[in-house]
């Protein structure tokens, strides 16, 4: 059976560092949104982020009308007290099943 593949805190934070620069890049240059669009995972290997095997990204844009939320995947196993009051604070630490999560 194939091990599950998951990403260490480092990768979560450089994930999200280059997520936060491509959102900004996106504003900025129409012709780089349309490749973010459509092909997400080439941009962040552009970017020096391997995302695991397996794993598909997909992007949805927010208009004034619409905002796609993510529901995140529930974890795994037990939440201690101290991790369900962050997750109630909306503190939680990231997961590649959450990209969107709380800050």
């Amino acid at each position: 059976m194939k091990e599950k593949q998951t990403w260490s805190k480092e990768n979560q934070e450089a994930f999200h560092k280059a997520w936060s620069k491509m959102i900004a890049k996106a504003w900025t240059d129409p012709a780089y949104k349309e490749k973010l669009l459509k092909n997400p995972l080439a941009l962040f290997k552009e970017e020096g982020i391997q995302v695991p095997e397996g794993i598909q990204l997909k992007i949805e844009e927010n208009t004034d009308k619409i905002v796609h939320l993510s529901l995140p995947q529930k974890p795994h196993g037990h939440l201690s007290e101290t991790e369900l009051k962050k997750l109630a604070a909306g503190l939680t630490t990231n997961t590649i099943g959450s990209i969107s999560a709380c800050h």
